[in-house]
């Protein structure tokens, strides 16, 4: 089996808490994600772990961020992901 790249979003068990995860290959790129899974008409924070721009995984392979925005399910947000890198983000229902 051979792929490019992989994003998997799960739910908390007994919550309204959501993660999702990107992985790439030895290509950097951005992919687009609809967060059409996320509970219609509810907010989330979200905490964005992403690659900087300079990441690479041989010269600089911890090179990350942190960001924080507030989605719904009819949001899209981008995850950048630099060579060999990926992408790791939360979602927590705003009360």
């Amino acid at each position: 089996m051979t792929g490019d790249y992989l994003t998997i979003a799960t739910k908390a068990r007994g919550k309204e808490s959501w993660f999702l995860g990107a992985i790439t290959d030895e290509n950097a790129r951005i992919a687009e994600m609809a967060l059409n899974f996320l509970t219609k008409g509810e907010k989330y924070k979200t905490i964005v772990y992403e690659n900087t721009k300079d990441a690479d995984w041989q010269k600089n392979p911890i090179a990350y961020k942190i960001r924080m925005i507030v989605v719904t399910n009819k949001s899209k947000i981008n995850l950048n992901m630099a060579p060999a890198g990926g992408t790791a983000i939360s979602f927590e229902p705003i009360q």
